[in-house]
């Protein structure tokens, strides 16, 4: 019985191994390092095969395939519902069980750990086992969110309430997706149909305040009072979700500014699409922007679009800026500071006597993408800088800057990678520690690593890192100097809490597995005697199989060793991370001003029109007209910088009508009754996308069929004539009221004045097909006009002069429109600025393949 019992806790053991080597080694080892990690894997597990006995070695990696592999499976089962995965749970283990003894030859004792391994692996979520080896097991909140409208909502900590978090949702509030579609369907009559039509087109939604305190390790709901919950709803709003397509009430209501159906007419008419689009910028403007609390000598700052206005130690201020957001408190030179961030990145100092001063400006000459960038304020131990993040699809890299005193900005440390970006931080003793998610090192795997760096002389030092795939994650500081982190998991909206723990977990493994590599040492060893005699003669130690089994042992020993000896040396070597440009100052375009601050021609000047936003004009306004200078964008002749354009050198400029009308005419006449479309447009304000799009055919004259996406969610859009159908997946088909067809192609003859002056690109191609290229530079008021808007409100006339780019590739014999983009940045109330993108792809003009089918086969789906 004691024996059976010990080999039973070997094999456990064992089981144990395998899974903490998998989930917290190897995997780590090929996420950190690559291949390279996968080498040292391999080459211990081969190290480990090769101590173990002939005999034994099958029954190991059979137990080892099967101890994964029931790991694997039982994740699998959680898709199911409760009684449903219990069930599946104990056909798992017995079938592993089975194979194990039919196919692994393993004794009963094997079987028996393998099982018991089986069902413990239960109790651990197989996505948290891989940080287990920093923290303890996961604490989440259900869902908070359903709808899937909004991608993801911003996380706060709550000054006021140290170890509260802050978010945002509805699902305890608001039935589950479905049920809301269900109970309108099951109203009989007019209003039944006018419930299913209204979700179906794009309802308002009511979202709500998250709070939870999080002592204890746990979170718990507590309350928010009706005062605070404005404020909140307030920092939701300026971290634009659903950007331009949404916009947060006071109330906390997700109001759409369009419906899918009219959405879905505007993509189809594809001139329209540009003026539309800026509109709902326009439609953002109509409110102030207040300003982020960041507390100190600070109180009641307000951006206008053209200056910052507030009281500093009790006196009132005006700092003309361009500025759409205030980032937060900073200190320079002794002096407060705060950082604002526009079109360009900006230090406004406030010395305690004096007036208020721009003194340092990051633009996008020197770092493009800087209006799009995510920026923290740190104090390093030999002075202040900022952390610097960008987009995923920026070709930027996260920077560490730091202003210098004559106004330049030196750039202490840049990434390797694009997708490395700067979370948090926090001070320990006095030193700086980095929160930042790398990227994993295998390109097919989408896996981030979260871990902790603290910066020295140019490089990041690696205190740790556990692979996760979570955002907004933040610090939440406790008692003595501890921590936890907290986070938003995406795309499931539940919060999640990570607690530290002082476990040595590596060195564990490595013990085990130096545990488990003696023991086989010694059955090899002792497998290779006489039973008789455990102190072999000369005559056995010069016996060609005993040497040729101590030659294997040793061998594999030595791989052993150095494979553990490899990953340790990887951990020490890839601790640091190396700038990928030495420490310099950065390029700066244009001098300081006079008062040392940033160059007056900079700024809004007296007489210039300028963005008003002041909150003494009643919602729904308008707000004096502007131009450029107030948006802070670039002027019409210059390239938009960061906008991912090419910036070539000056060409002369080319008179393109001509091409640019037959192309319209071919993608209206003969031969061109019946096409393809697909497109989108992308609105990026930080690391927050909002897109729409759309993927469909057209059969002329008047039968059009769209697969849609707006903010996420997709419909599909149906029209034959005035006949119109519109489908999402909680309302099925609902009909809409009559509308004549699109405009298509025929809006964009308003675009033919600006090919006068085109500008001639490299030949490309659509679909294969060559194309040539041209871009003209037009504004705000031209796009407006290929929509038919007149900017008679304020608002609209705000973004008259804003710049933007437009690049067609026109396709010859015949000649027709292959593709048309259009970029231009816009200010973001509370958020900096966006940089907008509409494209669209024409392909397959008059293929007889393309069919839709008739109004008939749409009605027989719809509710009775």
């Amino acid at each position: 019985m004691i024996r059976e019992l010990r080999t039973f806790g070997g094999w456990l053991l064992f089981a144990v191994t395998v899974y903490a080597a998998y989930h917290l080694a190897v995997l780590p080892l090929a996420w950190t390092d690559g291949f390279a990690g996968l080498a040292v894997a391999a080459a211990g597990t081969v190290g480990l095969l090769g101590l173990a006995p002939a005999g034994a070695r099958r029954r190991g990696i059979a137990f080892a395939f099967l101890v994964l592999f029931a790991d694997r499976a039982l994740a699998a089962t959680g898709l199911y519902p409760a009684a449903a995965r219990v069930a599946l749970a104990a056909l798992v283990i017995g079938l592993t069980a089975l194979v194990g003894r039919a196919a692994g030859r393993l004794p009963a004792p094997a079987l028996l750990a393998l099982a018991a391994a089986a069902a413990l692996s239960t109790a651990i979520d197989r996505p948290d086992a891989k940080l287990l080896g920093r923290f303890l097991p996961p604490v989440r909140t259900p869902a908070l969110y359903g709808a899937g409208t909004i991608d993801y909502f911003p996380l706060f900590l709550d000054p006021d309430h140290p170890g509260r978090v802050v978010t945002f949702g509805n699902r305890e509030e608001v039935p589950p997706e479905g049920e809301e579609a269900a109970e309108a369907g099951g109203s009989a009559g007019p209003e039944g149909e006018a419930a299913r039509l209204s979700l179906a087109r794009l309802a308002p939604e009511r979202l709500y305040v998250y709070a939870f305190d999080t002592e204890g390790g746990t979170f718990r709901r507590v309350a928010v009072p009706d005062a605070e919950v404005v404020r909140w709803f307030e920092k939701l709003r300026n971290d634009s979700p659903g950007y331009p397509f949404f916009t947060v009430e006071d109330d906390g209501t997700l109001r759409p500014l369009v419906t899918r159906d009219a959405w879905a007419e505007t993509l189809f008419d594809f001139g329209r699409t540009f003026g539309a689009l800026l509109r709902l910028d326009a439609l953002h403007l109509r409110r102030p922007i207040a300003a982020t609390d960041v507390g100190g000598p600070f109180a009641g700052l307000r951006l206008t679009g053209e200056a910052l206005e507030g009281t500093f130690d009790g006196r009132p201020f005006r700092l003309p800026t361009d500025a759409t957001a205030v980032v937060g408190r900073f200190s320079l030179g002794g002096e407060a500071a705060l950082v604002l961030q526009g079109r360009s990145l900006e230090i406004a100092v406030f010395p305690k006597a004096g007036a208020p001063r721009v003194s340092h400006r990051l633009s996008p000459e020197a770092v493009p993408d800087i209006y799009a960038s995510e920026v923290i304020p740190v104090q390093f131990s030999d002075g202040p800088a900022l952390l610097l993040s960008f987009p995923t699809d920026s070709p930027e890299r996260a920077k560490i800057v730091r202003p210098e005193p004559d106004g330049s900005w030196r750039l202490l440390f840049e990434a390797t990678d694009p997708l490395f970006r700067f979370e948090d931080v926090r001070y320990d003793g006095g030193q700086a520690v980095l929160l930042a998610l790398a990227p994993g090192r295998l390109s097919g795997y989408p896996q981030r690593l979260l871990g902790e760096y603290v910066y020295e002389n140019g490089r990041l030092a690696r205190l740790w890192q556990a692979p996760t795939s979570l955002i907004n994650v933040r610090y939440l500081p406790g008692p003595n100097g501890t921590w936890r982190l907290v986070a938003t998991e995406y795309p499931n909206h539940r919060l999640v809490l990570l607690t530290p723990h002082p476990l040595p977990v590596g060195a564990m493994i490595a013990a085990a597995t130096g545990l488990i590599a003696v023991g086989l040492l010694v059955r090899r060893l002792r497998d290779g005697r006489a039973p008789q005699d455990l102190t072999p003669d000369q005559n056995e130690r010069d016996d060609p199989a005993f040497r040729r089994r101590a030659g294997a042992v040793g061998l594999s020993a030595a791989i052993l060793f150095a494979a553990l000896l490899a990953g340790a040396a990887f951990h020490v070597a890839l601790r640091s991370i190396p700038s990928a440009r030495p420490p310099g100052v950065l390029p700066a375009l244009a001098a300081s001003g006079a008062d040392g601050g940033a160059p007056a021609s900079d700024l809004p000047g007296a007489g210039e029109p300028a963005l008003d936003l002041s909150a003494e004009q009643a919602p729904g306004e308008g707000r004096a007209g502007a131009a450029s200078p107030a948006t802070g964008a670039p002027e019409a002749e210059a390239p938009i910088e960061g906008a991912g354009a090419e910036t070539p050198a000056a060409r002369a400029p080319v008179d393109a009508r001509a091409a640019f009308r037959a192309a319209l005419a071919g993608s209206e006449g003969e031969g061109a009754d019946r096409f393809q479309v697909v497109g989108y447009t992308r609105n990026s304000v930080h690391k927050r996308k909002t897109t729409s799009m759309v993927s469909g055919a057209v059969i002329r004259p008047e039968r059009l069929f769209g697969g849609m996406r707006l903010a996420g969610t997709p419909y599909r859009y149906y029209q034959s004539g005035d006949v119109r159908y519109l489908w999402t997946a909680r309302t099925e088909w609902v009909p809409l009221p009559p509308a004549d067809p699109p405009a298509l192609f025929r809006s964009l003859e308003a675009l033919m004045p600006e090919f006068a002056a085109a500008e001639r690109l490299p030949d490309g191609d659509v679909l294969g097909l060559p194309a040539k290229v041209y871009r003209i530079r037009v504004n705000g008021e031209t796009l407006f006009r290929l929509a038919g808007i007149a900017p008679d409100d304020a608002a609209l006339r705000a973004f008259a002069a804003l710049p933007a780019t437009i690049t067609v590739k026109l396709l010859d014999d015949p000649a027709r429109i292959g593709e048309i983009e259009g970029r231009w940045l816009v200010p973001v109330p509370g958020a900096g600025y966006a940089l907008q993108e509409v494209f669209f792809r024409f392909f397959h003009y008059g293929d007889p393949s393309i069919a839709i089918r008739p109004p008939e086969d749409i009605e027989r789906y719809l509710a009775p």
